[in-house]
């Protein structure tokens, strides 16, 4: 192959990775793409594993499991588990008032790129996030007599057979979201 067609190559091939990055940043990721997700939560053999179960409270107090997927509007596992670890846990609870926004910064090449993530929570916003949590349990129960809505993290294991993929159910924290 010439050094021309060569140059004329890797050229084409830079235009198609810089156009799958803008378009990466700026609306989607394209598949197959070069710049795939991380996959930092794959869980290893007797490395624990922590997953969610929803319970809505009643009046009554008698209880009921919701599924996360249906009190999220079946949105994906990935996302499901980064709202509920993001936001309803004790260390980082939305019902925590904040004054520091949280910022994500990075750098591509030699342009650097600052990301708001909506950091300062005062208590308007703690108050939307209660009525959203109670309107969103309410439509997916039926019912309107909720006092609380409770996230119990439960701890799991892999088990080394393939037989039983899950072993253990250790209640490792529960968040619980009052409705007064």
């Amino acid at each position: 192959m010439k050094n021309k067609n060569v140059r004329l190559l890797f050229f084409i091939v830079g235009v198609i990775f810089f156009l799958e990055l803008t378009m990466a940043m700026n609306y989607t990721e394209p598949f197959p793409a070069i710049l795939y997700p991380g996959f930092a939560d794959i869980p290893l053999v007797n490395s624990p594993v922590q997953k969610p179960k929803i319970f809505v409270f009643f009046n009554e107090n008698d209880s009921v499991e919701i599924s996360k997927d249906e009190f999220f509007y079946h949105l994906s596992d990935v996302n499901t588990n980064v709202i509920l670890r993001e936001n309803f846990r004790a260390r980082k609870s939305f019902l925590n008032s904040s004054k520091d926004p949280r910022e994500l910064e990075f750098t591509v090449g030699v342009k650097k790129f600052k990301l708001s993530l909506e950091g300062v929570k005062d208590s308007s916003k703690i108050e939307d996030g209660i009525s959203w949590t109670k309107k969103r349990a309410t439509e997916v129960v039926g019912r309107g007599d909720i006092r609380k809505l409770e996230v119990q993290w439960y701890s799991y294991n892999l088990s080394d057979n393939e037989e039983g993929p899950l072993v253990g159910d250790v209640l490792m924290e529960k968040f619980i979201v009052p409705f007064n």
